[in-house]
């Protein structure tokens, strides 16, 4: 969970189009609140999520 939040709050080409488009300052700001903020939310996940539902998930992850 942690790996899909990060991977899309911190995609290097939408980083550097907020940079440039508004400003680093802003770019900076939004991937200093998201990173901590994607830890929080994976952290609820998992305690929220039982153990037989992780692993019908991982299953199902695995035949793809």
């Amino acid at each position: 969970m942690i790996l899909m939040g990060a991977w899309g709050a911190t995609k290097i080409p939408m980083l550097l189009f907020e940079m440039t488009a508004l400003g680093f300052k802003f770019a900076l700001l939004r991937l200093a609140i998201n990173i901590p903020l994607i830890l929080i939310i994976a952290y609820v996940m998992g305690i929220l999520i039982k153990k037989d539902e992780l692993v019908a998930i991982y299953e199902k992850a695995s035949k793809l």
